[in-house]
């Protein structure tokens, strides 16, 4: 018996005499060359993904089945025999091993070729954008520090319309019965909800194209407005117990009709949901657009069986849209009596949250007392149906509210799992993260406009997450487009009104938020923005004239608090403005807006004691090692490590203040906030002169929103001492005394009108 060595030699000389190795090669090359070309043919043929799956399954057993007919067989000029029956002088297999090496040779040549080709192609435009579902930490692939420098607008590039991207535009009243309106915009809006959750599809959302309803517009400029290649007309008609609907997809480019059809039904939900899934279906075969499992599922379960329900619903989705107090109230009544009528109409339950989440933005009441029934109204939702992506987006924001970050996190990115259209997931997602990720905030809310353009309310926050990054040049240009396409939604007044405030236009701020605050007098809240300006630009009198108006409408508002303290501040009550918050606590001891507002308020008199326990018990993870300073809380720390030093805690304020300094260095000196921070660290350091030489700066800059706080701060006591101060603030009084001039002047000139 031959030693293992010799056998182990043995066989791999008989190996590679019999050209296995040869065959291997040549095989794995070959059959990589047809995987890549198939794989075109497919993608452009837009076969379904099992057909790859079946190829590449079938070259793999063939690379199996190669080697073993090399091994036990041979080419010759007969034919292939087996190898023992060959006999060695006859054997051409060093002939054969030449050939293998020219097909490895031409394979490899191939390969090289197709490799260039895929490096050098345009990028395809038909893929998911859709990128939200990664991990957070990988959606921006740049440092949080980065996201306070100020971004220059970024460039429009006009990208290929992809072409499973449509645009449903509003449906016709065939019967040109205005009863029959309703009915008929709510059965728009339900196909667009029904093409939504197709996440093969680019479906622009409601709001946006409603914009083109009764318009003359063509269909190829339509689409170009809305970045679509396709286009879906339709027509609604309704009479007695019958409905017919007529739709077409219309190829845009070539206003080719690519699908039409004609629906005659009994007026049933059940028929109408139908109608919507067929729809669904014909438009996705029409556009090659593959459904999952759970999305053919998802688009055939009707959402309710009763109709009278349903024509709530859809009522009540058209009243939320406005975005204004009194028509959300109505909007909740109609929800109320959609899930009366049907208890399990999971969306009813959703609206209901939604409404009344809105309506703590939008009207006197406070979010905090409907917190729980807001938290009932998306577990009853979710109950009747786990996979409504709507119940999940309101769940993230009930969260957000909360403070609960991560948990609101995981909602959002179930609820895009879930419907990859739905735009207000994106925007909901991205005002949560506009003051703690600015960048990635504006990344969602970049996906949101794709997905519904001219939504009034997503605009509006994509102007302000513009403004978050210092970016107020687009957020203005923003804000004013807002304006435009609808003079009466009031945000685009007050982005307008805000962007002006932080460029220290602050007459201009004054103007436009008073218009907005015309537009929906009863929506309060906000008359804590005009008086902000009105302390900025020095006029404390008409600050308290304004507030002494609004509390004759309400007399009380949790938005009241903070006006009511400056002004007492600004009067030297520095205790009796501690005094009303503390006050304000007893009543809602859970308040946090309260606690950040003692907190803030309890330095002016020296209690740091108190400032800090309000901090730790407001935002406890400040006080963590690897908490993340951003723009919106390093004027806390910066404050924080005054307070520490004053209660003797200098090694934890001195490690604090390392921290701050590492950020402002990041952050760079570009950045017009971070003067201001500047100037603020340099004073918590009794480094007065050159605190002051920085805050000059800021004066210069003329961007100087809430200078008022430098008079009376006690970290700034010593800097207000400094000859440069002192010369750059009176510059400040004449500038300011010259805009309070100019409103004068504008409103004496509007009222002779």
């Amino acid at each position: 018996m031959l030693p293992a060595e010799n056998q182990s030699m043995s066989l791999f000389n008989e190996l590679k005499k019999r050209n296995v190795f040869r065959v291997g090669i040549a095989y794995v090359v070959s059959a990589w060359v047809i995987a890549q070309v198939v794989e075109l043919v497919l993608d452009s043929i837009e076969a379904p993904a099992w057909v790859m799956q079946a190829l590449l399954l079938g070259l793999g057993l063939g690379f199996i089945a190669a080697l073993i007919i090399a091994w036990a067989y041979e080419l010759t000029p007969e034919g292939i025999k087996k190898e023992k029956d060959v006999l060695r002088d006859d054997s051409i297999t060093s002939i054969t091993a030449k050939k293998l090496d020219y097909i490895t040779l031409a394979g490899v040549l191939l390969v090289v070729a197709l490799f260039t080709y895929q490096q050098l192609k345009p990028a395809d435009d038909n893929q998911p954008t859709d990128v939200v579902l990664q991990d957070s930490a990988t959606l921006i692939n740049k440092e949080n520090t980065q996201q306070q420098k100020p971004i220059a607008s970024e460039p429009q590039v006009i990208a290929e319309v992809s072409n499973k991207s449509i645009a449903v535009l509003p449906f016709s009243n065939m019967a040109n019965n205005p009863e029959n309106e309703p009915f008929t915009v709510g059965l728009h809006d339900d196909l667009l909800t029904h093409l939504s959750k197709i996440s093969a599809l680019k479906v622009i959302s409601r709001t946006s194209v409603m914009e083109y309803k009764d318009t003359t517009k063509n269909i190829k400029d339509i689409a170009k407005e809305l970045g679509v290649a396709n286009v879906l007309e339709g027509g609604v008609q309704r009479s007695g117990n019958q409905i017919r609907l007529n739709v077409q997809l219309i190829d845009a480019d070539t206003d080719e009709h690519l699908w039409a059809e004609i629906y005659d039904r009994e007026l049933t939900t059940t028929n109408i949901f139908n109608i919507q899934t067929e729809v669904s279906k014909e438009i996705a075969k029409a556009l090659k657009a593959q459904l999952t499992p759970a999305e053919n599922k998802s688009i055939e379960t009707a959402p309710t069986d009763n109709l009278e329900a349903y024509d709530a619903y859809l009522a009540a989705r058209q009243l939320i849209e406005k975005r204004k107090s009194e028509p959300l109230k109505q909007a909740l009544v109609l929800f109320k009596k959609a899930s009366e009528l049907d208890p399990n109409y999971a969306l009813a339950y959703a609206g209901q949250a939604l409404t009344l989440h809105l309506l703590g933005n939008y009207s006197d009441l406070r979010k905090e007392n409907v917190s729980e029934q807001i938290e009932s109204l998306i577990d009853k939702a979710i109950e009747i149906n786990p996979l409504l992506a709507e119940a999940h987006a309101i769940k993230g924001t009930h969260f957000a509210d909360q403070g609960k970050i991560k948990e609101a996190e995981a909602s959002f990115k179930l609820s895009i799992g879930l419907n990859p259209n739905l735009a207000e997931t994106y925007h909901f997602y991205g005002h949560m993260l506009r003051n703690i990720r600015p960048a990635e905030s504006l990344t969602l809310h970049r996906k949101a406009v794709e997905l519904d353009p001219l939504s009034n309310i997503i605009l509006a926050n994509l102007g302000w997450v513009l403004m978050a990054i210092n970016n107020q040049e687009e957020a203005l240009d923003t804000f004013k487009k807002l304006h435009k396409l609808n003079p009466e939604f009031t945000a685009g007044l007050q982005g307008i009104a805000w962007v002006n405030d932080v460029l220290g236009n602050y007459a201009q701020a004054i103007i436009h938020q008073a218009k907005g605050i015309n537009l929906d007098p009863n929506n309060v809240g906000i008359v804590s923005w005009l008086l902000s300006h009105y302390f900025d630009i020095g006029d404390a009198t008409a600050a308290q004239n304004e507030l002494g108006k609004v509390k004759k409408i309400v007399p009380y508002h949790p938005s009241y608090r903070y006006p009511e303290a400056v002004l007492k501040m600004l009067s030297g009550e520095y205790q009796a403005a501690q005094q009303g918050l503390l006050k304000a606590l007893e009543d809602d001891p859970e308040n946090k807006s309260i606690k950040r507002n003692i907190a803030q308020f309890s330095i002016l008199n020296g209690d740091c004691e108190l400032s800090v326990q309000m901090w730790r018990s407001v935002a406890p993870e400040m006080f963590l090692e690897d908490y993340l300073l951003y723009g919106n809380n390093m004027l806390t720390e910066i404050e924080l490590v005054w307070c520490l030093n004053q209660m003797g805690q200098k090694q934890t304020a001195d490690q604090l203040l390392e921290k701050i300094l590492l950020y402002s260095n990041k952050i760079g000196k570009a950045n017009q906030s971070s003067q201001f921070y500047q100037a603020a660290i340099l004073a918590v350091q009794n480094k007065s002169k050159e605190a002051a030489e920085a805050y000059a700066k800021v004066i210069a800059s003329k961007r100087t929103r809430d200078w008022y706080w430098i008079d009376h701060l006690p970290y700034y006591a010593e800097m207000r001492k400094e000859p440069v101060f002192i010369k750059a603030r009176k510059q400040l009084m004449q500038d300011l005394a010259e805009q309070r001039a100019f409103l004068a002047a504008y409103r004496a000139k509007e009222n002779s009108l």
